[in-house]
């Protein structure tokens, strides 16, 4: 619905909008909404074929007026950036950008910044939420390549995100520069990255032989620079829930959400989804996802199909807290946060096997979940352990009640105690 008028001093912009392309974004009366007051004939014919644009957000003409106009976008809920994609992500969102290019340019526009912060992902699609970085003109396929796509020397753009070399970048310019279908030539250039034999071996390994597996992991250690996106968990084969019959701990958390009914889940340490697929079967209508292990994320992308399924790649103990080149992003735990959590199976990795304390993985729960949390204890007699020593390190604090005691500090509300899977493990239900 248009509005009959627009009152700027009612405009609340968001921090991260610069106004540098004569246009910005912010809240109005409880709609994301953007501003234009440059070029503005341009952008409104534009506006009538923006329907027509792949992976670019729909955006709808609010407000018009001689020097002005303010457009709608819908909001987006969980929005992840690059440093927290996969590298098939990464891949995809650089081909997405790509597509919009090639139709762009067959309307007579092109895309002048479509740097990494300002495209994410959807329900599993990547999608471009920048309208205001669409300009009127036309700009050679080989100078777009290095202005727009690679951003020349500033961080940020898809030779960093991507790792383009710069042989790579110059060889790449000189052929776009004579090729007749040079986007078509581009978007091959970008998929070969995510094509490597190496890499499929690697995946085809971890998943198939768990010979291989611990091999590829303990060359990891040696050398992760080759296997840096293999961990502990790439090969960790995560049951489908549905097939487990008396699982005490899936049965309580259901138990749990049925009792709670929330809206949406931050799963932490979710691996291949399964918990969050459950929640999802089980009345939750949205999940966020987080773990460390790329492969592991995107096989549960793979299984998304049309759920509300957020997946960020994210060690919650150490993230960048203020990301983008001039640190002017949203942390992780702003944008990915939620009512309920799940955490299972995470902390004696994080403190019992890391060096980490209760309270500072407490603290950094706090952080993502706002006001109920579901954490499944681990303790040192569990078969997975080695009693309280671990290594020759004293690991007599690592109790059930120190755990509770720290976990408190940040959800002071009443816990409750449930029986997990395998003994002597136990769900803590805890409230803010």
């Amino acid at each position: 619905m248009k509005l009959d008028s627009f009152n700027p001093e009612l405009f609340e912009p968001f921090e991260t909008s610069t106004k540098l392309d004569g246009n910005y974004t912010g809240k109005y009366q409880g709609k994301v909404v953007r501003v234009i007051e440059e070029n503005v004939e341009d952008y409104k014919r534009l506006l009538l074929q923006s329907g027509e644009i792949p992976f670019m957000i729909n955006a709808d003409l609010l407000f018009e007026e001689s020097d002005r106009i303010i457009i709608e976008h819908r909001l987006l809920e969980d929005i992840t950036y690059f440093d927290e994609w996969t590298k098939k992500q990464r891949i995809e969102a650089a081909l997405a950008v790509i597509q919009i290019q090639t139709h762009l340019v067959k309307l007579g526009y092109f895309l002048n910044d479509p740097h990494g912060f300002n495209i994410t992902f959807e329900n599993n699609k990547p999608i471009y939420f920048d309208f205001g970085s669409i300009l009127k003109g036309r700009m050679n396929p080989a100078k777009w390549y290095i202005k727009c796509f690679n951003g020349l020397n500033t961080h940020d753009y898809w030779d960093d995100i991507l790792r383009i070399g710069f042989i790579k970048k110059i060889y790449t310019v000189f052929v776009l520069s004579f090729n007749k279908s040079p986007y078509n030539y581009l978007s091959k250039v970008i998929k070969k990255r995510g094509q490597k034999a190496f890499s499929k071996i690697l995946s085809i390994g971890v998943n198939k032989s768990k010979f291989l597996s611990k091999a590829i992991r303990k060359l990891g250690k040696i050398i992760p620079g080759i296997f840096g996106e293999i961990t502990n968990w790439t090969d960790y084969d995560q049951k489908d829930l549905s097939l487990i019959e008396n699982n005490e701990r899936a049965k309580n958390i259901i138990s749990i959400l049925e009792e709670h009914t929330p809206g949406s889940i931050i799963d932490i340490g979710a691996n291949r989804g399964a918990y969050s697929f459950l929640a999802l079967n089980n009345g939750v209508k949205r999940a966020i996802c987080l773990d460390l292990d790329s492969f592991s994320l995107d096989v549960l992308r793979e299984n998304v199909n049309e759920r509300k399924i957020t997946t960020a790649r994210i060690n919650i103990m150490d993230y960048d807290e203020t990301p983008g080149c001039y640190n002017s992003y949203h942390p992780a735990h702003n944008r990915l946060n939620s009512d309920f959590g799940l955490c299972l199976a995470v902390v004696h990795h994080v403190c019992y096997f890391g060096n980490n304390s209760f309270d500072e993985f407490a603290e950094r729960l706090s952080r993502f979940v706002s006001k109920t949390l579901i954490v499944e204890f681990v303790p040192y007699d569990d078969v997975h352990l080695t009693g309280s020593i671990y290594k020759g390190k004293d690991r007599s604090w690592y109790t059930q009640e120190n755990f509770i005691k720290a976990v408190q500090k940040y959800f002071p509300g009443e816990y409750e105690i449930y029986n997990s899977t395998p003994k002597p493990r136990i769900l803590i239900l805890f409230n803010k």
